[in-house]
Protein backbone atom coordinates (compact mmCIF):
# COMPACT_ATOMS: atom_id res chain seq x y z
CA UNK A 1 0.00 0.00 0.00
CA UNK A 2 2.82 2.40 1.29
CA UNK A 3 4.36 1.42 -2.97
CA UNK A 4 1.30 2.66 -3.91
CA UNK A 5 1.05 5.92 -2.50
CA UNK A 6 4.54 6.73 -4.11
CA UNK A 7 3.53 5.37 -7.28
CA UNK A 8 0.42 7.83 -7.09
CA UNK A 9 0.56 11.28 -10.10
CA UNK A 10 3.08 14.09 -8.32
CA UNK A 11 0.03 16.30 -6.87
CA UNK A 12 -1.75 13.45 -5.66
CA UNK A 13 0.87 12.09 -3.23
CA UNK A 14 1.05 14.40 -0.35
CA UNK A 15 -2.14 14.91 0.15
CA UNK A 16 -2.93 10.72 0.14
CA UNK A 17 0.55 10.16 2.08
CA UNK A 18 -0.74 12.13 4.92
CA UNK A 19 -4.09 10.41 4.71
CA UNK A 20 -1.67 6.98 5.65
CA UNK A 21 -3.37 6.42 9.28
CA UNK A 22 -6.85 6.62 8.26
CA UNK A 23 -6.41 5.01 5.08
CA UNK A 24 -4.44 1.58 6.83
CA UNK A 25 -7.07 1.87 9.59
CA UNK A 26 -10.10 1.16 6.96
CA UNK A 27 -8.10 -1.25 5.21
CA UNK A 28 -7.93 -2.81 8.41
CA UNK A 29 -10.85 -2.45 9.74
CA UNK A 30 -12.46 -3.95 6.93
CA UNK A 31 -10.62 -7.26 7.63
CA UNK A 32 -11.66 -7.93 11.12
CA UNK A 33 -14.18 -5.07 11.65
CA UNK A 34 -12.48 -3.62 15.00
CA UNK A 35 -14.30 -3.13 18.39
CA UNK A 36 -15.01 -0.02 20.08
CA UNK A 37 -12.13 -0.88 22.74
CA UNK A 38 -9.44 -1.20 19.98
CA UNK A 39 -10.16 1.34 17.96
CA UNK A 40 -8.54 3.85 19.67
CA UNK A 41 -5.26 1.96 20.13
CA UNK A 42 -5.01 1.01 16.78
CA UNK A 43 -5.66 4.41 15.17
CA UNK A 44 -2.64 5.70 17.37
CA UNK A 45 -0.76 2.88 16.93
CA UNK A 46 -0.63 3.36 12.84
CA UNK A 47 -0.59 7.39 13.29
CA UNK A 48 3.09 6.41 15.60
CA UNK A 49 4.10 4.21 12.54
CA UNK A 50 3.23 6.29 10.07
CA UNK A 51 5.28 9.09 12.05
CA UNK A 52 8.07 6.79 12.25
CA UNK A 53 7.71 5.56 8.86
CA UNK A 54 7.51 9.76 7.66
CA UNK A 55 10.83 10.55 9.89
CA UNK A 56 12.92 6.91 9.31
CA UNK A 57 11.85 6.04 5.56
CA UNK A 58 10.64 8.89 3.47
CA UNK A 59 14.58 10.37 3.26
CA UNK A 60 15.31 6.41 2.26
CA UNK A 61 12.96 7.14 -0.47
CA UNK A 62 14.01 10.25 -1.90
CA UNK A 63 17.59 8.74 -1.64
CA UNK A 64 16.58 6.22 -3.89
CA UNK A 65 14.59 8.46 -6.34
CA UNK A 66 17.49 10.53 -6.52
CA UNK A 67 19.73 7.56 -7.66
CA UNK A 68 16.97 6.83 -9.93
CA UNK A 69 17.38 10.43 -11.56
CA UNK A 70 21.19 9.65 -11.64
CA UNK A 71 20.36 6.41 -13.41
CA UNK A 72 18.24 8.31 -16.07
CA UNK A 73 21.59 11.12 -16.96
CA UNK A 74 23.85 8.15 -17.38
CA UNK A 75 25.45 7.85 -20.74
CA UNK A 76 25.22 5.06 -22.28
CA UNK A 77 22.38 2.27 -22.46
CA UNK A 78 20.73 1.46 -18.69
CA UNK A 79 21.36 -1.92 -17.51
CA UNK A 80 18.98 -3.98 -15.99
CA UNK A 81 21.51 -4.57 -12.44
CA UNK A 82 21.16 -0.93 -12.56
CA UNK A 83 17.31 -0.98 -12.41
CA UNK A 84 17.51 -3.74 -9.70
CA UNK A 85 19.71 -1.66 -7.47
CA UNK A 86 17.26 0.85 -7.66
CA UNK A 87 14.36 -1.19 -7.16
CA UNK A 88 16.04 -3.00 -4.34
CA UNK A 89 15.95 0.65 -3.04
CA UNK A 90 12.79 0.88 -2.43
CA UNK A 91 12.82 -2.88 -1.54
CA UNK A 92 15.30 -2.21 1.39
CA UNK A 93 12.92 -0.37 3.53
CA UNK A 94 10.18 -2.93 3.83
CA UNK A 95 11.69 -5.35 6.75
CA UNK A 96 11.71 -2.44 8.92
CA UNK A 97 8.83 -1.28 8.13
CA UNK A 98 6.76 -4.58 8.17
CA UNK A 99 8.56 -5.79 11.35
CA UNK A 100 7.61 -2.64 13.25
CA UNK A 101 4.06 -3.07 12.39
CA UNK A 102 3.82 -6.71 13.44
CA UNK A 103 5.83 -5.75 16.81
CA UNK A 104 3.29 -2.54 17.23
CA UNK A 105 0.44 -5.10 16.73
CA UNK A 106 1.39 -7.33 18.96
CA UNK A 107 -1.12 -6.53 21.71
CA UNK A 108 -3.93 -7.30 18.96
CA UNK A 109 -4.33 -10.74 18.78
CA UNK A 110 -5.08 -11.70 22.00
CA UNK A 111 -8.23 -9.12 22.22
CA UNK A 112 -9.80 -11.15 18.69
CA UNK A 113 -12.86 -12.56 19.12
CA UNK A 114 -14.07 -15.44 17.35
CA UNK A 115 -15.92 -13.77 15.06
CA UNK A 116 -13.29 -11.33 14.18
CA UNK A 117 -11.25 -14.61 13.20
CA UNK A 118 -13.78 -15.81 11.12
CA UNK A 119 -14.93 -12.42 9.56
CA UNK A 120 -10.82 -12.41 8.70
CA UNK A 121 -10.98 -15.78 6.55
CA UNK A 122 -14.33 -14.76 4.93
CA UNK A 123 -12.43 -11.74 3.49
CA UNK A 124 -9.10 -13.88 3.08
CA UNK A 125 -12.09 -16.19 1.31
CA UNK A 126 -13.05 -13.18 -1.09
CA UNK A 127 -10.35 -12.17 -2.24
CA UNK A 128 -9.22 -15.76 -3.15
CA UNK A 129 -12.11 -16.07 -5.39
CA UNK A 130 -11.36 -12.63 -7.17
CA UNK A 131 -7.74 -13.45 -7.61
CA UNK A 132 -9.03 -16.97 -9.42
CA UNK A 133 -11.64 -15.60 -11.38
CA UNK A 134 -8.78 -12.60 -12.39
CA UNK A 135 -5.68 -14.55 -12.97
CA UNK A 136 -6.93 -18.25 -13.20
CA UNK A 137 -10.41 -18.65 -14.65
CA UNK A 138 -10.41 -15.98 -16.86
CA UNK A 139 -9.52 -16.25 -20.72
CA UNK A 140 -5.35 -16.07 -21.11
CA UNK A 141 -6.08 -13.29 -23.90
CA UNK A 142 -8.36 -11.18 -21.54
CA UNK A 143 -5.49 -11.87 -19.09
CA UNK A 144 -2.85 -10.62 -21.01
CA UNK A 145 -4.71 -8.07 -22.79
CA UNK A 146 -5.25 -6.29 -19.38
CA UNK A 147 -1.49 -6.78 -17.65
CA UNK A 148 -0.25 -5.46 -21.31
CA UNK A 149 -2.57 -2.44 -20.34
CA UNK A 150 -1.34 -1.80 -17.11
CA UNK A 151 2.32 -1.87 -18.35
CA UNK A 152 1.62 0.57 -21.05
CA UNK A 153 -0.45 2.90 -18.53
CA UNK A 154 2.29 2.84 -15.94
CA UNK A 155 5.22 3.61 -18.57
CA UNK A 156 3.40 6.38 -20.04
CA UNK A 157 3.11 8.16 -16.16
CA UNK A 158 6.76 8.34 -16.50
CA UNK A 159 7.42 8.97 -20.15
CA UNK A 160 4.23 10.39 -21.84
CA UNK A 161 2.87 8.84 -25.16
CA UNK A 162 4.65 5.78 -26.02
CA UNK A 163 5.45 5.09 -29.56
CA UNK A 164 4.16 2.10 -32.01
CA UNK A 165 7.75 0.20 -31.35
CA UNK A 166 7.83 1.07 -28.01
CA UNK A 167 4.27 -0.82 -27.22
CA UNK A 168 5.73 -3.77 -29.23
CA UNK A 169 8.82 -3.71 -26.49
CA UNK A 170 6.08 -4.12 -23.83
CA UNK A 171 3.99 -6.88 -25.69
CA UNK A 172 6.94 -8.81 -26.04
CA UNK A 173 7.86 -8.39 -22.18
CA UNK A 174 4.42 -9.19 -21.04
CA UNK A 175 4.13 -12.49 -23.00
CA UNK A 176 7.79 -13.35 -21.83
CA UNK A 177 6.65 -12.46 -18.55
CA UNK A 178 7.49 -15.78 -16.03
CA UNK A 179 4.65 -14.80 -13.96
CA UNK A 180 2.65 -17.97 -13.20
CA UNK A 181 -0.85 -17.23 -11.34
CA UNK A 182 -1.23 -20.83 -9.94
CA UNK A 183 2.40 -20.30 -7.98
CA UNK A 184 0.88 -17.06 -7.24
CA UNK A 185 -2.05 -18.33 -5.68
CA UNK A 186 -0.52 -20.85 -3.52
CA UNK A 187 1.98 -18.51 -1.84
CA UNK A 188 -1.08 -16.08 -1.34
CA UNK A 189 -2.71 -19.04 0.67
CA UNK A 190 0.52 -20.13 2.23
CA UNK A 191 0.79 -16.21 3.71
CA UNK A 192 -2.53 -16.63 5.05
CA UNK A 193 -2.62 -19.65 6.43
CA UNK A 194 0.69 -18.69 8.41
CA UNK A 195 -0.59 -15.66 9.19
CA UNK A 196 -3.21 -17.37 11.04
CA UNK A 197 -0.89 -19.41 13.04
CA UNK A 198 1.49 -16.62 13.95
CA UNK A 199 -1.55 -14.61 15.11
CA UNK A 200 -2.72 -17.19 17.75
CA UNK A 201 0.73 -17.86 18.78
CA UNK A 202 0.80 -14.61 19.70
CA UNK A 203 -2.49 -14.79 21.20
CA UNK A 204 -1.25 -17.61 22.98
CA UNK A 205 1.92 -16.09 24.45
CA UNK A 206 2.24 -14.48 28.10
CA UNK A 207 4.71 -11.56 27.44
CA UNK A 208 4.61 -8.32 24.82
CA UNK A 209 8.25 -10.12 23.52
CA UNK A 210 6.51 -13.84 23.10
CA UNK A 211 3.28 -11.99 21.79
CA UNK A 212 5.68 -9.93 18.93
CA UNK A 213 7.93 -12.81 18.18
CA UNK A 214 5.73 -15.07 16.28
CA UNK A 215 4.05 -11.65 13.93
CA UNK A 216 7.38 -10.41 13.47
CA UNK A 217 8.62 -13.88 11.97
CA UNK A 218 5.45 -13.76 9.67
CA UNK A 219 6.55 -10.04 7.86
CA UNK A 220 9.96 -12.21 7.39
CA UNK A 221 8.24 -14.80 5.90
CA UNK A 222 5.92 -12.65 3.82
CA UNK A 223 8.53 -10.87 2.18
CA UNK A 224 11.14 -13.58 1.68
CA UNK A 225 8.47 -16.86 0.73
CA UNK A 226 10.17 -20.10 3.00
CA UNK A 227 9.54 -22.28 0.13
CA UNK A 228 11.96 -22.36 -3.09
CA UNK A 229 9.52 -22.33 -6.32
CA UNK A 230 7.81 -19.24 -4.85
CA UNK A 231 11.51 -17.62 -3.69
CA UNK A 232 12.45 -18.30 -7.04
CA UNK A 233 9.48 -17.39 -9.01
CA UNK A 234 9.67 -13.88 -6.77
CA UNK A 235 13.67 -13.27 -7.79
CA UNK A 236 12.46 -14.39 -11.74
CA UNK A 237 9.41 -12.06 -11.63
CA UNK A 238 12.29 -9.08 -10.29
CA UNK A 239 14.57 -9.70 -12.79
CA UNK A 240 12.18 -9.84 -15.82
CA UNK A 241 10.85 -6.07 -14.76
CA UNK A 242 14.49 -5.25 -14.53
CA UNK A 243 15.30 -6.01 -18.06
CA UNK A 244 11.62 -4.81 -19.08
CA UNK A 245 12.44 -1.31 -17.30
CA UNK A 246 16.10 -1.32 -18.79
CA UNK A 247 14.89 -2.01 -22.77
CA UNK A 248 11.85 0.22 -22.55
CA UNK A 249 14.14 3.03 -21.51
CA UNK A 250 16.91 2.67 -23.84
CA UNK A 251 14.30 2.96 -26.30
CA UNK A 252 12.80 6.48 -25.27
CA UNK A 253 13.64 9.60 -26.75
CA UNK A 254 15.33 12.47 -25.25
CA UNK A 255 11.77 14.52 -24.72
CA UNK A 256 10.32 11.26 -22.84
CA UNK A 257 13.73 10.84 -20.92
CA UNK A 258 13.30 14.59 -19.73
CA UNK A 259 10.02 13.69 -18.80
CA UNK A 260 10.99 10.81 -16.64
CA UNK A 261 13.61 12.77 -15.04
CA UNK A 262 10.80 15.71 -14.12
CA UNK A 263 8.77 13.21 -12.71
CA UNK A 264 10.78 11.47 -10.45
CA UNK A 265 12.52 14.97 -9.11
CA UNK A 266 8.79 15.49 -8.38
CA UNK A 267 8.47 12.56 -6.34
CA UNK A 268 11.77 13.51 -4.82
CA UNK A 269 10.41 16.52 -3.82
CA UNK A 270 7.57 15.79 -1.99
CA UNK A 271 9.25 12.90 -0.39
CA UNK A 272 11.44 15.04 1.38
CA UNK A 273 8.62 17.74 2.04
CA UNK A 274 6.86 14.65 3.70
CA UNK A 275 9.79 13.66 6.09
CA UNK A 276 10.13 17.43 6.95
CA UNK A 277 6.43 17.88 7.91
CA UNK A 278 5.40 16.66 11.49
CA UNK A 279 1.45 16.41 10.88
CA UNK A 280 -0.48 18.74 13.43
CA UNK A 281 -2.39 15.74 14.75
CA UNK A 282 0.63 14.08 16.55
CA UNK A 283 2.48 17.64 17.54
Amino acid sequence: MLTAFLLQACSAIRLVYNQAPELLYWQLDGYVDFTDAQTPRVRDDLATLMLWHRQEQMPRYAQTLAQAQSLLQSAGPVQPEQVCAVLQGFQATLPAFTERFAAASAWLPASLTPAQFNQLQAKWAKGDTEFREEWLDANPKEVFERRLTRFVDRSETFYGRLSAVQRELLREHVAASPFDPAIASAERQRRQQDLLAAVRLSAAADSDAQRAAPLVAWANRALQPPEPAARAHLQANLRHACVGIARLHNSTTEAQRTRALGVLKNYERDALQLAAATPALLK
